[in-house]
């Protein structure tokens, strides 16, 4: 996880036939700091956490420590064994109901206040929402977001956008639009001050992309 003032926090997950989904001691205790994340294992926090074989239907309960309001992202560093080209590693935050790719689509900005936070992410590797009709469309769609004279251009291929959000820095939703269904929408730049902006795209699949721009204006 890297935080607003950009300190990264790492942590790490195994399977292992010796392993087990409750405490031991392959297992390592978070230190609690004011910046952390951490598996959550019944109250326990932990940084590394060693378990059993791999089943597609873990659910692995996520918690993290924010010191300072402000936008946060979560994605990989190193991928190992399987879940380097056969299992796609899914990102599920229950407070908006999104389920973000992080193997195929990178790193998930989110916002948070400050504090403690247990019951807001967890980990899937499979689910129940369709993340694309067809796995090989899903793989090769690309959203792009491009700020070209004065407008800013989002475009979406093969699939077209349906929903987008523009938000702050603070969290605070700027622009919203609904029901777009089509493969480009324009925004003339102006309609922002100069900032950085997360803009999350919803394509018709019910996958959510989320992009940073910074205006120029």
């Amino acid at each position: 996880m890297q935080t607003p003032s950009e300190i990264s926090v790492f942590n790490a997950l195994v399977y292992y036939p010796q392993g087990n989904d409750g405490l031991g001691l392959e297992d390592s205790k978070s230190l609690g700091s004011s910046e952390d994340f951490y598996f959550v294992v019944d109250t326990t926090h932990l940084v590394i956490q060693g378990k059993a074989d791999f089943r597609s239907s873990d659910i692995v309960p996520l918690g993290y420590v924010a010191f300072q309001s402000g936008f946060h992202s979560i994605d990989i560093d190193e991928k190992q064994g399987i879940f380097e080209n056969e299992i796609d590693i899914l990102l599920v935050d229950k407070d908006l109901g999104i389920t973000f790719n992080l193997s195929r689509d990178g790193k998930y900005d989110f916002h948070s206040e400050i504090g403690e936070f247990n019951d807001r992410f967890e980990i899937r590797y499979s689910t129940e929402e369709k993340i694309a009709e067809d796995p090989e469309i899903r793989a090769q769609n690309l959203v792009e977001v491009l700020q070209i004279h004065d407008e800013i251009q989002i475009t979406s291929h093969p699939e077209k956008i349906v929903d987008i959000t523009f938000y702050g820095l603070n969290g605070n939703a700027l622009f919203d639009k609904q029901n777009i269904n089509a493969f480009e929408f324009r925004l003339p730049d102006s309609y922002f001050k100069k900032e950085i902006l997360i803009i999350h795209v919803k394509t018709e699949s019910g996958e959510i992309y989320s992009k940073k721009l910074i205006n120029k204006r």
